[in-house]
């Protein structure tokens, strides 16, 4: 028994249709076994989806919004209707916050984000908070006793049945410089470093994660190292479910939360890099995402373009 949660992130207004085909593949991958009565939970968020006529079921009457017009694409999507057909809808459910990391805080930690500790610190610290606290990009981060009561970690270490937990893609919950750690995790939003990218895997592992692979600390910069690698992000998911089932055996928590389709541009993406580039580093060995049976690059792109 597997329960999936889908959320879609916006941190960029500017949507990019062309990256919609590429995550389909991802979420096609997904098989799971139950291991115990213990429900298995993956949480999928992805970012800067466009808005498609499949959702309109749940989303708010009209097409106004705050003066802006909502345009509903009309895509034939296989995997999506496959996945609706399975599900069940959570019709009056809202995001918690309309940008990137106030909602993922929201879903990690299932607070508002006006109760991140770390905002209302920053708040603080620059007013008297009279206007409550300042949710935004920079300040809404899991810090402190929001990582040490956070969904992941309290299943983690439940005392009856502790789950198997895993991270997998993009963050945005680390401060600039890892809460006074000073890792340098920003530095691998457009430079590769393997020892960088274990020290902040490793710092997340003590915010409630065993797992922690594929991770992007924030918005990918454009650079000529590395971009969206959705093949790598199935793999290490791949890699953690079948850790949790036949190794750990015991039930997960998967937060897998899809770079696509936010900078930088997906067609760049998809025709100028290769699956093994990666902010890690060239991906060598078990890493090479080559056990997803996705489809090539150059075959998504094309799907993205006849859509």
């Amino acid at each position: 028994q597997t329960s999936f949660l889908c959320q879609a992130s916006v941190c960029n207004p500017a949507h990019r249709r062309s990256g919609m085909s590429s995550f389909l593949s991802v979420i096609g991958t997904f098989f799971v076994a139950a291991q115990s009565q213990q429900p298995n939970v993956i949480i999928i968020t992805i970012d800067d989806w466009d808005a498609v006529e499949y959702f309109l079921p749940s989303a708010p009457a009209g097409t106004d919004l705050n003066g802006q017009q909502v345009t509903y694409l009309d895509l034939q999507l296989t995997n999506i209707e496959a996945f609706i057909a399975e599900s069940v809808w959570f019709r009056t459910a809202y995001s918690a916050a309309p940008v990137c990391a106030p909602s993922r805080f929201a879903v990690i930690t299932g607070r508002m984000p006006s109760r991140s500790q770390f905002g209302i610190e920053r708040t603080l610290a620059t007013s008297s908070g009279a206007f409550g606290t300042n949710v935004s990009l920079g300040v809404t981060k899991l810090y402190d006793s929001d990582a040490t009561n956070s969904i992941p970690y309290i299943l983690q270490n439940d005392a009856t049945t502790p789950y198997y937990t895993g991270m997998i893609g993009k963050w945005h919950l680390m401060s600039g410089n890892e809460f006074g750690n000073n890792l340098g995790c920003s530095t691998l939003d457009s430079s590769a470093n393997a020892a960088t990218y274990t020290a902040c895997t490793n710092f997340l592992k003590t915010q409630g994660f065993d797992f922690v692979d594929a991770f992007y600390n924030s918005n990918i910069d454009t650079n000529q190292q590395f971009s969206h690698n959705p093949e790598w992000m199935v793999s290490q998911a791949q890699k953690f479910i079948n850790t949790a089932i036949n190794t750990e055996q015991k039930p997960f928590f998967l937060y897998f939360a899809s770079t696509l389709n936010n900078q930088p541009d997906v067609e760049a993406a998809l025709q100028s890099f290769t699956y093994t580039q990666s902010p890690k580093g060239t991906l060598t060995g078990d890493d090479i995402p080559s056990d997803t049976e996705m489809l090539d690059r150059s075959t998504i792109w094309a799907m993205g373009q006849a859509l």
